[in-house]
């Protein structure tokens, strides 16, 4: 382990000696490292096998959002959770307990094993419904909701957008901000939970069996065609998903709408590349890989998403 890891197992195991006691905690080691956060498998005499998400920093910046407070994603987890598990909705592991104090913010929930398995498109199709269906509350705490969300991504556009143009040799203008909020009003108005994040690695599996979603830390309230555009843009959107969904919810929204969220989420995946090139070969190369990529984007606002910017960058991220 790494200095840094240390620090935070050292950490992990103060709190819950602290916080939770009578969880009788007795193992730990850390399951996954990821770019924002450690998972620590944790395994407890009271619950069993836990999964505890311990970020890195509490206030971190990075190319597509420029200060995240990872407090309030964890707040904002933990409260998709309970509502998750009051539901009974099957796909959401159970959820613990968080804490949040001067020396560590962790979230821990049922620890659920998984063999990476492809997972069945049509159970993703059938889980999606189940979940764009609950009733929601009226107010749910650090969540984006209908006209916000539209704003939301316009700013994010722009933001994202910009730091794209900064790296790149390419001037890619974006489409005039009342279109954007024109063509994402049909969207605003519809109640669903959204997970927005369902890349493959969020989606635990065991021979192919879906046994759970995690990481809500994008999801949204809003139209599932916003969901749809983005499993569209990842590549993971076929005839057995909507099978299993028993609708297409892009067909009920213009091609404009569905650009516009399908640009949202290519240029996000854009700066991801960029992480990942940062954290691969660091900052003395990053530049020209960088420049590299993005010369690769087809020139245009709203038709660069449907032909090689997106395209190119799923290609390159895979």
């Amino acid at each position: 382990m790494s200095e840094a890891e240390v620090d935070i197992t050292t950490r992990l195991w103060t709190a819950l000696g602290k916080h939770y006691p009578h969880w009788e905690v007795n193992s730990m080691g850390i399951a996954e490292r990821g770019l924002e956060a450690l998972i620590f498998e944790v395994q407890s005499n009271r619950h069993g096998a836990l999964a505890i998400r311990v970020p890195f920093m509490r206030i971190a910046k990075n190319p597509n959002d420029p200060e995240v407070n990872y407090r309030h994603v964890l707040q904002k987890e933990a409260a998709i959770y309970e509502l998750l598990n009051q539901k009974q909705f099957g796909a959401a592991p159970r959820y613990f307990g968080l804490v949040s104090d001067n020396h560590i913010d962790f979230l821990a929930t049922r620890f659920v094993s998984h063999d990476d398995s492809t997972p069945n498109s049509y159970s993703l199709g059938q889980i999606l419904r189940q979940l764009h269906d609950i009733d929601l509350p009226e107010t749910m705490p650090y969540i984006l909701i209908g006209s916000d969300f539209a704003e939301h991504i316009c700013r994010r556009l722009d933001q994202r957008m910009s730091f794209i143009r900064n790296w790149s040799d390419k001037v890619l203008p974006l489409p005039d901000r009342s279109d954007v909020l024109r063509a994402l009003a049909p969207v605003s108005s519809r109640r669903s939970l959204l997970h927005m994040d369902l890349r493959p690695e969020n989606v635990l599996t065991c021979r192919g069996a879906i046994r759970s979603l995690i990481d809500w830390s994008n999801s949204a309230i809003g139209h599932p065609a916003v969901e749809f555009a983005r499993l569209r843009e990842y590549g993971l959107l076929n005839d057995q998903v909507l099978k299993g969904y028993a609708c297409n919810p892009l067909a009920q929204v213009k091609k404009a709408t569905e650009l516009i969220l399908r640009l949202d989420t290519a240029v996000m995946l854009g700066n991801c590349i960029f992480v990942r090139i940062t954290k691969c070969y660091g900052s003395k190369e990053t530049t020209s890989t960088y420049r590299n990529v993005t010369t690769n984007i087809g020139e245009g606002s709203l038709k660069m998403s449907r032909a090689s910017l997106s395209r190119f960058f799923i290609i390159q991220i895979q």
